[in-house]
C-alpha cells in the first residue's frame, strides 16, 4: 500500500518556490495582460484577502481589486493551469493542471511556494475545490479522465476516489462538507463522503444520483451549494433547479435569458450568468427574481473617448457572453467573466444599486504580433505621434489591434482598464471577438491579425491577416487608409524602412515565398517584388550601413539573403549576399546602429552575423534547455542582450557579446509568438498563443549597463568631439573636479545605488528617479548640455586622485577624443620624477602610496603630456581626467 501511496503522492519536507523569475532574479514577472477563464472551474475569490484568482498560461493572477495590484504564481512544470480554488481566507491555492500526468498542487499564497503535489490523474484536471473545513481538497479530471479524488493536503495522503462514467462539467461542496455534487449531461450527483479510519488506503467514493424529474434530459453546466443544506444547479436551456438533501428536485425557475453559462450562490442570492450579458439574480429562499447586473460593453465597443466611439452593426448591438462568475462570502463583491476575455468587478453591496468597481478587456485567443514605438533615430517625433512613447501594439485571432500602456494615470475618458489605450477592429464583423470556437477554429471564415508594423514617423500602422490581405490604418483617428490583397497566403511580416533619401518603404513577406516592396509616400503602390526564396519567409528586416539602405530576409529554406537599394537606373534592391544555414532560420532582429543582425535557428542556435561584410561572427546556443527551437529573437536598443522565446515556452536572456545565459524564465502554456524590449530597456514583452501578454521587468544592474552603453553611444559621442574650427568648449562641457560625477556610481557594478536599495519608501515606480535616462536627454539652445560625463570603474588609487579637490583640468586642455586606440587627455608631469610622486605648485614633493592615498596633490596642466586608457577598462565614450594603463597591476605613464 506503500507503493501506491508514493505513486499519487509527491511528498515536500521543504516548500518548493515558485520561481518568479530566471537565473540570479535578472528577470521578474510584473504584469499579466491576458486570462483564460472559459468557465466557473477558472475563477475564485476570497473576500478576506480581497483577492481574485484565474489562470493565465502556466500563472495564476492574483488581482487585489482594493489596490489593483496583482501577484503571480508561475507553474514551473510549464503546464498549463485549468482550474483554481481558493481558501476562504485567502491564504491556500490550490490549482489543476492539464496534460500528461497532470498535478494537483496546493501553494501558500502569501509567499508563492508550494505546499503540496499530488499525481492521481493521467489527462487532466478540470476542477478542484476546498472542503468547508479546509483541509481537504477534491480533484476531478476531465472527459478523458474520468476520476474524482479526495485529498487531505496536510497530511499530503489519499482519502477516497470515485469513478465517474459520463462528462461531468461542475462540482461543488455542501455546505456541512459531508457530501459534495457534481453535474453534467443529463446528471447531478452527490457524492458522500467517509471516514478512513486507521486504514492508509483510499476508500471508494459512494455515489448517488439525484431525481431530476421533468429535467432528466437537460445538461446541467454548473452548481453551487447555499444554506440549509441545499443545491442549486442551472442548465443549458437558462433553467434554475433547487435540490434537497435527500436529492429530491424541490423547485426550478426559468431565467428566460437564452442560455445559462455559471452559477453563484451565496447566503441570500443566486446570481446566474447567461447569453448576451444577462446575469440574474435570485432569491435563495424561494427563488424569486431580484435584479440583474449592469449588461458590459458592447461588442465592437472604442475604449477611446466617446467621441471616437465606434458605431455598433445595424442590427443592433451584441454584448458578449457571461461564462463564469464568483461572489465573495459577505455578498459585497461579484467578478464576471465574459467570452470575450473581459472581467468586471462589480460592488453588489445593495443589489438594488449595483456599480461597477474595475474592467479589464484581453485578446481572445492567439495573439500573434507584437511592436513598440521606434527608438532609435527614426523615433517618432512626439508632437507627431498620436501615441505615447512608451505604449506597445499587438495583434491576434480576434482581429483586433490593441494599444497597450503599463502605468496609466489617465483612465477618466476610458471604460476598461488603464493599460488599454484604444482597440483598431480590422473588420466590422465582431464574431471572433466574442466566440472563442471561431478564433480557434484555423479556416479561412476566420482571418485574425498576424503580424503588424507602425510607422516610424508613428503616424500609419501596417497589419497583414492570415488571407494575405495588408491593411494600413491612420494612428491619429484610427481609420483604415489602404487594403491590399498583396499575398495569397498568411502574411508572415511586415517592417518600415528608416527615413532614406526622402523614401519611406513597406515590406511585407508571406508564406507563399513573395516579399513586397510598397513605396508608403506614394500610396503604398508597388515598388518591387522579391522572389529569392523557395520556402516560407519568416522575418525581414531594414538596415542602414553607411548610408546605403540594406534589405534582409531569412526563411525556413535556411537562407539570409542581403539586398541593397539602388537609385539608377530605376530604384530597386539588388542581391548582394546569401547566406547558408544549417537549419531553417525563423525569426531575425538587428541592432539599432546596423551594425550586426542575429537570428534564431531551428538547432537552438542564435548566430550573428556582420551587416557590412555579410559574414558570421559569432554563434552560441540560445536557450537554457535542451528542448524545442528558437522561434523568437529580439535584441534591446543598446545592443548588449538578446531575448529568446524557445518552442518549449521559455524565455532567455542572454549576452549578446559572448552568448552567456543571463537569466531564464517560463510563465506561457503555449508557443512564443513575439518577443520585443520597450524603449527604455527596463522591460520585455513577450505574447503567446494562449492569449496573454507578459511583461518582464529587468533587474535593476542590467537596466543600468544598457542605459550606460546608449548613453556612450548617442551622447558622448558627439557631444565632445570638437569641430573642424576647433571652436573653444563651453563650460557645459569642461571637464573639473566639480562636474566629473558619474551617471552611475561603478557603472560595471551590479549592485543597486544605496539610496535604491535600502530605502524602505521607494519601490518599482520610483525607478525613472534613480536612473539615468538617456533618450529623454536634449541639448540646450544656447549651446550648453543637460547631458553628463561618465568616469567609469577606475582603480581605486585613480579615484581618489580624480576626487581630490585640488585635480583640476581648464577647457584649454581637453582634446580630441574617442580614438582608436583608446581617449587621450593632455597633461604635464615633471619629466625626472617617479611614478609615485609628483610636485606641488611649490616644488614639494609629495608621495602617492600603492594603496592610492594622497597627501597633497597639484598637478600643474600642459599640453605636453598624454595619459592614454584603453576601452578595455572604460566603456565607450567613458571620459575621465586622470587614469592609468591598468597592466599585471603596474601604473605607468606614456
Amino acid at each position: 500500500m506503500d507503493n501506491v501511496k508514493r505513486r499519487n503522492v509527491t511528498r515536500t519536507s521543504f516548500k518548493r518556490r515558485s520561481r518568479l523569475s530566471g537565473i540570479n532574479d535578472k528577470l521578474t514577472l510584473e504584469t499579466v495582460l491576458g486570462l483564460n477563464v472559459t468557465n466557473n472551474c477558472n475563477l475564485a475569490i476570497s473576500s478576506a484577502a480581497g483577492v481574485i484568482a484565474y489562470p493565465a498560461g502556466c500563472v495564476v493572477v492574483l488581482h487585489y481589486w482594493g489596490s489593483g495590484s496583482q501577484k503571480h504564481i508561475v507553474n514551473v512544470c510549464r503546464k498549463t493551469v485549468i482550474s483554481v480554488a481558493l481558501t476562504t481566507d485567502g491564504c491556500n491555492l490550490a490549482t489543476g493542471e492539464s496534460g500528461h500526468q497532470p498535478a494537483v498542487r496546493v501553494w501558500s499564497v502569501d509567499d508563492a511556494t508550494e505546499i503540496a503535489a499530488f499525481f492521481g490523474h493521467s489527462f487532466g484536471v478540470r476542477c478542484v475545490a476546498f472542503s468547508p473545513c479546509e483541509t481537504i481538497v477534491v480533484s476531478m479530471g476531465t472527459e478523458h479522465d474520468q476520476v474524482i479524488n479526495v485529498w487531505d493536503y496536510q497530511n499530503e495522503s489519499k482519502l477516497s476516489s470515485g469513478k465517474i462514467s459520463t462528462k461531468v462539467l461542475s462540482l461543488a461542496f455542501s455546505g456541512c462538507g459531508k457530501y459534495l455534487v457534481t453535474v453534467g449531461l443529463r446528471q447531478v450527483r452527490f457524492w458522500y463522503l467517509t471516514e478512513s479510519g486507521r486504514s492508509r488506503e483510499a476508500v471508494p467514493l459512494v455515489s448517488r444520483s439525484a431525481l431530476l424529474g421533468e429535467q432528466q434530459s437537460n445538461c446541467f453546466v454548473d452548481v453551487g451549494c447555499g444554506p440549509n443544506d441545499s443545491t442549486f444547479a442551472v442548465t443549458r436551456t437558462a433553467i434554475v433547479c433547487e435540490f434537497d438533501k435527500n436529492r429530491l428536485l424541490m423547485k426550478w425557475v426559468e431565467l428566460r435569458s437564452g442560455e445559462a453559462f455559471c452559477i453563484a450562490v451565496t447566503r441570500r442570492y443566486i446570481m446566474c450568468g447567461c447569453s448576451n450579458g444577462v446575469v440574474r439574480i435570485l432569491e435563495c429562499c424561494n427563488l424569486h427574481y431580484v435584479n440583474s447586473l449592469p449588461k458590459p460593453h458592447h461588442l465592437g465597443v472604442s475604449v477611446a473617448p466617446p467621441s471616437g466611439e465606434r458605431t455598433p452593426p445595424s442590427g443592433g448591438r451584441k454584448y458578449p457572453d457571461c461564462v463564469a462568475i464568483a461572489c465573495d462570502t459577505t455578498q459585497t463583491v461579484t467578478v464576471t467573466v465574459y467570452s470575450d476575455s473581459s472581467l468586471y468587478v462589480w460592488d453588489v453591496s445593495n443589489v438594488r444599486r449595483v456599480e461597477k468597481l474595475a474592467s479589464f478587456l484581453y485578446h481572445t485567443g492567439c495573439v500573434w504580433g507584437l511592436g513598440v514605438l521606434g527608438a532609435s533615430e527614426g523615433a517618432p517625433d512626439a508632437r507627431e505621434c498620436p501615441l505615447p512613447s512608451d505604449s506597445f501594439l499587438t495583434c491576434g485571432a480576434d482581429q483586433t489591434v490593441r494599444v497597450w500602456r503599463l502605468n496609466n494615470d489617465d483612465i477618466s475618458n476610458r471604460i476598461s482598464s488603464k493599460e488599454l489605450l484604444n482597440i483598431i477592429y480590422v473588420e466590422d464583423d465582431s464574431s471572433s471577438v466574442s466566440d472563442p470556437s471561431a478564433v480557434s477554429d484555423a479556416s479561412d471564415r476566420c482571418r485574425g491579425v498576424r503580424c503588424l508594423s507602425v510607422s516610424p514617423n508613428g503616424l500609419h500602422l501596417a497589419t497583414g491577416d492570415r488571407l494575405g490581405v495588408v491593411r494600413i490604418h491612420e494612428l491619429t483617428f484610427l481609420e483604415q487608409r489602404v487594403a491590399i490583397t498583396a499575398h495569397d497566403s498568411e502574411v508572415q511580416c511586415l517592417a518600415y524602412s528608416p527615413p532614406w533619401h526622402g523614401r519611406s518603404l513597406l515590406a511585407s513577406a508571406s508564406r507563399d515565398r513573395l516579399l513586397h516592396i510598397f513605396d508608403a509616400n506614394n500610396d503604398y503602390s508597388l515598388v518591387q517584388t522579391v522572389d529569392d526564396h523557395s520556402s516560407s519567409i519568416t522575418s525581414t528586416r531594414f538596415i542602414i550601413d553607411s548610408s546605403k539602405l540594406l534589405l534582409l530576409s531569412c526563411s525556413a529554406d535556411r537562407t539570409l539573403i542581403f539586398r541593397c537599394a539602388q537609385q539608377t537606373p530605376n530604384f530597386r534592391f539588388a542581391r548582394t549576399h546569401i547566406v547558408t544555414d544549417k537549419t531553417a532560420v525563423y525569426d531575425m532582429d538587428s541592432h539599432k546602429s546596423g551594425v550586426s543582425v542575429v537570428t534564431a535557428c531551428q538547432d537552438r542556435n542564435v548566430r550573428v552575423y556582420n551587416v557590412n561584410s555579410s559574414r558570421r561572427t559569432n554563434s552560441y546556443r540560445g536557450s537554457a534547455t535542451e528542448e524545442g527551437s528558437l522561434l523568437r529573437v529580439a535584441m534591446d536598443p543598446s545592443g548588449m542582450y538578446i531575448a529568446t522565446g524557445s518552442s518549449d515556452k521559455s524565455i532567455a536572456l542572454l549576452e549578446a557579446a559572448t552568448g552567456l545565459v543571463v537569466a531564464s524564465t517560463t510563465g506561457h502554456s503555449e508557443l512564443i509568438t513575439g518577443l520585443t524590449f520597450s524603449n527604455d530597456c527596463r522591460r520585455l514583452y513577450s505574447v503567446s498563443a494562449d492569449g496573454c501578454i507578459i511583461v518582464w521587468r529587468l533587474a535593476f544592474s542590467l537596466v543600468k549597463l544598457m542605459h550606460q552603453n546608449l548613453y556612450n553611444q548617442k551622447l558622448v559621442k558627439p557631444a565632445v568631439k570638437p569641430s573642424a574650427t576647433n571652436q573653444p568648449i563651453t563650460d557645459a562641457l569642461r571637464v573639473t573636479s566639480a562636474n566629473l560625477l558619474p551617471i552611475y556610481n561603478e557603472c560595471l557594478d551590479d549592485s543597486q545605488p544605496e539610496d535604491f536599495e535600502t530605502s524602505a519608501n521607494n519601490s518599482e515606480e520610483d525607478f525613472d528617479s534613480v536612473v539615468f535616462d538617456p533618450l529623454n536627454a536634449v541639448a540646450m539652445d544656447d549651446g550648453s548640455s543637460q547631458w553628463r560625463f561618465s568616469m567609469g570603474k577606475l582603480p581605486v588609487w585613480a579615484q581618489k586622485v580624480v576626487n581630490s579637490p585640488l585635480v583640476s583640468v581648464s577647457e584649454t586642455q581637453l582634446v580630441d577624443s574617442f580614438t582608436d586606440g583608446g581617449s587621450d587627455v593632455k597633461l604635464s608631469r615633471p619629466r625626472d620624477l617617479p611614478l609615485n610622486k609628483v610636485s606641488d605648485s611649490n616644488g614639494a614633493v609629495n608621495k602617492v602610496s600603492d594603496s592610492g592615498a594622497v597627501n597633497k596633490v597639484s598637478v600643474s596642466v600642459k599640453p605636453d603630456v598624454v595619459l592614454r586608457f584603453p576601452h578595455s577598462r572604460l566603456p565607450i565614450g567613458s571620459l575621465a581626467p586622470i587614469t592609468a594603463a591598468h597592466r599585471g597591476g603596474r601604473r605607468r605613464f606614456r
